[in-house]
């Protein structure tokens, strides 16, 4: 069985701010091919949220981070030329706290770039967009 293919995926992203940048990486692969999106991935059998989404960005970014808070939960359904993909994605507002990002999955991301919250590039994924608008709305309520 296929993840987000033959069954639901579940999976996590963390929206990492840096001086008003947020990280992103355009991915090379299905769901979203072509697309940026924040550093994220699926949730392995009996891993908590928590340490999928720290393992993931490590794995994605080199870099450890500090999970602050969930910003959004995202029912996420695409189709490609291969299949449909439907996957459940949480996102969390996370802060780095050791390391310098670099795209440490080549075969997966083609990019990585600080993004003004104000300027976001295109095509985003709907799920990274979603945790980044939730992110903007919080800071500006703050």
């Amino acid at each position: 069985m296929r993840v987000g293919i033959d069954v639901i995926g579940v999976g996590v992203g963390a929206v990492i701010i840096r001086e008003g940048k947020v990280l992103l990486l355009k991915r090379a692969r299905n769901p979203d091919k072509g697309s940026w999106s924040i550093p994220g991935g699926a949730v392995e059998h009996g891993e908590t949220l928590l340490s999928a989404v720290a393992r993931e960005v490590e794995e994605e970014t080199g870099l450890k981070t500090r999970t602050l808070l969930p910003v959004s939960i995202s029912d996420h359904i695409t189709t490609s030329e291969e299949s449909l993909h439907h996957w459940v994605s949480v996102c969390y507002l996370a802060e780095a706290v050791e390391g310098e990002p670099f795209i440490a999955e080549p075969s997966r991301h083609l990019e990585m770039e600080w993004f003004s919250l104000d300027a976001l590039p295109s095509p985003i994924s709907p799920p990274a967009l979603e945790a980044i608008l939730a992110v903007k709305k919080q800071k500006t309520s703050v």
